[in-house]
């Protein structure tokens, strides 16, 4: 019966593995929309329970998530394009305006005007400066136009991965409680584990969100406050830009702000480097400062090193949503650590200190026996030499009474043969 048992639960797990393997082949054109979608269901799901205990909504979850799904897609993918739109569209301004301007003439007013001989020298240079600039520029004119058509040709398929999207956070909204229960009941680990690492998942998930992404956004939209009060051009993009660069830890939109400012002091507009400077480092810098701390779990909390590594490495490792697996990543296995360290660890520690100890043992063991083995023989070779040398001390002296005694036979022989 048991033998029966196993042999049906192995046929079973080995039809599940393939059934799995084929099910993620299906979907591995889309698997990017898939972790889209789940990362979307754990952003939303706060949302989702809000519109859920409102009066009007009476219960109904389908509705509660097809409400939610509105108001993502009002408030985020809607802005979103029209930002990349309006984006590419000044990106493609610049270029155009950079190739027009005369770069050498400005380059060698600006040189000539600049006092000592090593300046002079390379008004010399200036012209294959120049050049060089406005080939760059017009590279960078032919990309974009190369990638407004690669977008535009690529709209059938991101139409199809919107519709999943949307169909997916649909479905999987209403019951997600239920999916989580169930995945816990069915986890080898156990249902105090397996709610361990959900919640440590989600978690880092909405700290990535909202004490990442979120405070990129405001600082960036911040920082374009000061890049229109300084009078700057195209300040549209450069917000862009500052919402981009505010991703990178410990140095974002310093790199930015560092260039502009140097650029407006070498062209005269000091007031324009002043304002960026002392709107970032006075106001935008300190959002951060304040806004994280409050915005990201205890529960996600990651090692700085250890952070910046795995957001580096799951940028390199899958793009854009490495963001995401990285740092994810790098949680789970510190929490399977910790969890090692508080619930194993003790325990293999005895376990292994009981199988050190039985070897010592056993070890000792069989030393003492072999040093009995030893004293035996020892014994033994001593007790053989005692009876070889009594034997040795015994035969001297049969040999002397043997003698003595034949002498006493003849000399009776001889008084007798002389008496007759």
């Amino acid at each position: 019966m048991d033998r029966t048992y196993f042999e049906n639960k192995l046929a079973f797990m080995v039809v599940a593995l393939i059934l799995t393997i084929l099910a993620l082949v299906l979907i591995g054109p889309y698997f990017t929309v898939v972790m889209v979608s789940l990362i979307s269901v754990i952003v939303l799901k706060p949302l989702f329970d809000w519109i859920l205990r409102r009066r009007w909504i009476k219960g109904r979850r389908n509705v509660a998530a097809a409400v939610t799904l509105a108001c993502f897609l009002l408030i985020l993918v809607i802005p979103v394009f029209v930002i990349a739109w309006v984006a590419i569209s000044q990106l493609s301004d610049a270029f155009s305006q950079m190739s027009d301007i005369d770069l050498e003439a400005a380059l060698q007013g600006y040189v000539e005007s600049l006092e000592g001989p090593p300046y002079r020298d390379a008004i010399q240079s200036a012209a294959s400066i120049v050049e060089g600039i406005q080939t760059l520029a017009a590279a960078a004119g032919v990309a974009l136009v190369n990638l407004a058509v690669s977008i535009v040709s690529s709209l059938p398929g991101a139409m199809i991965q919107g519709l999943l999207f949307v169909v997916l956070v649909g479905a999987l909204l209403p019951p997600y409680d239920g999916i989580t229960a169930g995945r816990h009941a069915l986890s080898p680990l156990g249902p105090e584990l397996s709610e361990l690492y959900s919640r440590k998942i989600t978690a880092m998930v909405r700290s990535l969100v909202q004490g990442v992404f979120l405070i990129s956004i405001i600082q960036g939209a911040a920082m374009g406050v000061f890049f229109w009060i300084a009078g700057l051009p195209y300040v549209f993009l450069l917000t862009l830009l500052s919402m981009f660069l505010a991703l990178i830890p410990m140095v974002g939109i310093s790199w930015l702000v560092i260039a502009i400012a140097v650029i407006s002091f070498l062209t005269g507009s000091n007031m324009q480097g002043i304002i960026v400077l002392v709107g970032f480092y006075g106001g935008v810098n300190w959002i951060d400062v304040i806004l994280r701390p409050k915005l990201i779990s205890e529960e996600a909390h990651l090692p700085l090193a250890l952070f910046i590594l795995s957001l580096f490495g799951g940028l390199a490792w899958a793009g854009l949503m490495g963001l995401f697996y990285g740092p994810v990543i790098m949680l789970l296995l510190v929490t399977t650590i910790q969890i090692y360290a508080d619930k194993y660890a003790s325990e293999d520690g005895r376990a292994l200190h009981g199988a050190y100890t039985r070897m010592a043992d056993s070890a000792l063991a069989r030393r003492e026996a072999s040093v009995s083995a030893k004293a035996d023989v020892a014994d033994g070779a001593d007790l053989a030499d005692a009876e070889a040398a009594s034997e040795a001390e015994q035969l001297p002296s049969v040999n002397g009474s043997g003698s003595a005694s034949g002498a006493q036979d003849a000399h009776s022989e001889t008084a007798e043969t002389a008496a007759d």
